[in-house]
């Protein structure tokens, strides 16, 4: 099976195999990708993020590995600088991306099905704030 991304507006269409491995820029990122999918190890494919429909990204559980005192089993702040990489869940309709230090947006404009995006206490670049219009 293969699966269309649209690059841009001036691109043709790229054929992505469900099988090529993608990867994540930001490291809590990538975990709360993992965690979406239930796969807490081993190279990502593409084909296995196409069921993520919605996630949050302000307020996740963190495994008790990642912090040995940890007396609140949630954090506030996942502390995500990067989206690079996030233009592979192209079926992505919700997205909570507050409370993180993400300044470029850029990504998100791969993301066409996504309908319901939260934004709060960001800060942005201009160029990125551009492609909230």
């Amino acid at each position: 099976m293969r699966y269309e991304l649209e690059e841009d507006k001036h691109r043709e269409l790229a054929t992505i195999d469900e099988n090529k491995v993608i990867t994540f820029a930001d490291q809590n990122l990538e975990w709360i990708i993992r965690e979406e999918i239930g796969k807490p190890h081993g190279a990502i494919e593409f084909g296995e993020v196409q069921g993520i429909t919605k996630t949050d990204a302000s307020t996740l559980p963190w495994p008790e590995h990642r912090f040995h005192d940890v007396s609140n089993p949630k954090i506030h702040e996942n502390a995500i600088v990067s989206l690079d990489g996030l233009r592979y869940l192209t079926n992505l309709r919700q997205l909570n991306l507050s409370r993180n230090p993400i300044s470029d947006l850029s990504e998100l404009k791969y993301l066409k099905q996504l309908t319901k995006l939260e934004l709060r206490t960001i800060y942005l670049h201009k160029e990125s704030a551009s492609l909230l219009r």
